[in-house]
């Protein structure tokens, strides 16, 4: 099958060189450029116009009144909210998940219930594994999300844990942020997924907290479950969240994080988290417990080498833990493109399995100015 990503958008970066709208290569269907990864983009004529002298490979630009309905069998789309809504484009991309489950991106500040209605789903839920405590993979488990309306910027979800699934929360983005973010996010998780970004490690879901075009935060989690308890009572978890101060005009700006787990069961307990108070976080190895009387654990390991101090937290009675990372001192250095990790476990009597991922991350400006990404909170439901 021919990997191709197709993209029906604004306007988007493009990487061809300045070019009339006579001179736009058209590729009909997928049939006609066999074992290729294309970012197809679909544009008013106007709108093509305006598209930027760059250069960039999986890239090709068609107006969008070339679209057609040999179209449909593509591997991955991308579509602005306001242009899904022309019946060729809901058509084309409804047929390309149906029958290819095919990767959708959609942009321009819709919900979650917004993406199930235009995509015809009953339900929604993203298919994630779950490994031990060797990283090792033994099964998967469906996650879904209780609050369905809360409007995104970007929103990807698939139901296949081979590929990675993708939310961008946070402040508004602009059309071209959100285009060339797809681009990017594409590239590194399916074009070639063994160049992706170090700061992201194999996750089915990544979570973008954005602050503005040069400023977000990267979010993935690991989930861990205990299969070697024979606990009649309780089965045991264990949630590790990775965090990335990313700035995207080469500048090392952040210079705080800040992170909440969150149990929503009244009957569950925390049984551990990690890591506890450092200093200086220059180099941080850690073993999280979880299981029954602590019968397994997880090591990772992080670091900066700005050597920032984290700060933790736990609150019983909330069931809550909070971490914050922030600059050693007055004078120590911010950590952009660090990766931070996070875990906390617990017990459960429940299912589904609840749990609540706050994230927040500050960047310095010029001018002793500073802009933030404000809390973001995603609560999700792990079916089990």
């Amino acid at each position: 099958m021919r990997k191709v990503l197709f993209v029906a958008m604004a306007s988007i970066l493009f990487m061809y060189g300045m070019f009339s709208l006579s001179k736009l290569p058209i590729f009909a269907s997928a049939e006609q450029m066999p074992d290729t990864d294309i970012l197809m983009v679909v544009a008013d004529e106007s709108e093509a116009q305006a598209l930027a002298n760059t250069q960039q490979d999986h890239l090709e630009v068609i107006t969008k009144d070339q679209l057609s309905l040999k179209d449909n069998n593509h591997i991955a789309y991308a579509v602005s909210r306001d242009l899904f809504d022309l019946p060729l484009v809901s058509q084309i991309l409804n047929e390309a998940y149906s029958k290819l489950n095919a990767r959708i991106y959609i942009y321009g500040g819709l919900s979650i219930r917004d993406y199930k209605q235009l995509l015809n789903m009953d339900e929604l839920y993203i298919s994630v594994n779950i490994c031990n405590n060797q990283d090792i993979v033994t099964s998967s488990i469906k996650m879904g999300f209780v609050d369905e309306d809360k409007i995104n910027q970007i929103i990807c979800l698939s139901r296949s844990e081979n590929y990675q699934s993708l939310i961008v929360s946070g402040n508004e983005m602009q059309g071209f942020d959100a285009q060339n973010f797809i681009v990017r996010h594409y590239n590194r998780t399916y074009v070639n997924p063994f160049a992706r970004e170090a700061t992201i490690i194999q996750s089915s879901f990544n979570h973008v907290v954005w602050a503005n075009t040069y400023f977000y935060i990267n979010v993935d989690y690991m989930l861990y479950k205990d299969d070697a308890e024979s606990d009649i009572s309780h089965d045991y978890f264990a949630l590790r969240t990775n965090v990335t101060g990313c700035t995207d005009n080469g500048y090392d700006t952040c210079r705080e994080i800040q992170v909440k787990h969150q149990l929503i069961h009244s009957s569950d307990n925390v049984t551990d988290y990690v890591p506890k108070d450092t200093s200086s976080a220059t180099n941080v190895n850690v073993s999280l417990s979880y299981g029954p009387s602590a019968s397994a654990s997880i090591g990772f390991s992080f670091g900066s080498g700005a050597g920032p101090t984290i700060d933790s937290t736990y609150t019983p009675n909330e069931k809550l833990v909070e971490w914050k990372v922030s600059k050693y001192w007055f004078f120590g250095s911010n950590f952009t493109g660090d990766m931070f990790s996070f875990g906390s476990s617990w017990a459960t009597r429940m299912s589904p399995v609840r749990v609540s991922v706050s994230t927040y991350g500050c960047f310095d400006l010029p001018h002793n100015y500073q802009t933030n990404t404000g809390w973001d909170t995603q609560e999700v439901v792990f079916y089990y």
